[in-house]
């Protein structure tokens, strides 16, 4: 499966998004849209969205990541916590 933030993937829409603008460069200047001025838009469009995206799933991996960690140290202190509860402990 082809992830939508894939680098390759924003590479070649900003290639293909560079050879939009650059044949079309007459039109861009005055903003008339024409067939590939019309496309160049949507591949702008598609570009910033998938790039979106990805800012988007890369936050929520970190986040979950953080979260891992955090409750991860929670119950590595709590044990420590245990530990030092029993050791203090006078002896029955």
């Amino acid at each position: 499966m082809i992830h939508i933030g894939d680098r390759a993937f924003h590479l070649l829409l900003g290639a293909l998004l560079l050879v939009s603008l650059a044949s079309d460069q007459q039109e861009w200047a005055g903003w008339r849209t024409g067939r590939v001025g019309i496309v160049t838009l949507a591949l702008a469009m598609v570009w910033l969205w998938t790039y979106a995206l990805e800012g988007f799933r890369r936050r929520d991996e970190a986040a979950r990541v953080l979260h891992n960690r955090l409750a991860d140290a929670e119950q590595r202190l709590d044990e420590l916590a245990q530990r030092d509860r029993a050791r203090r402990a006078p002896p029955l």
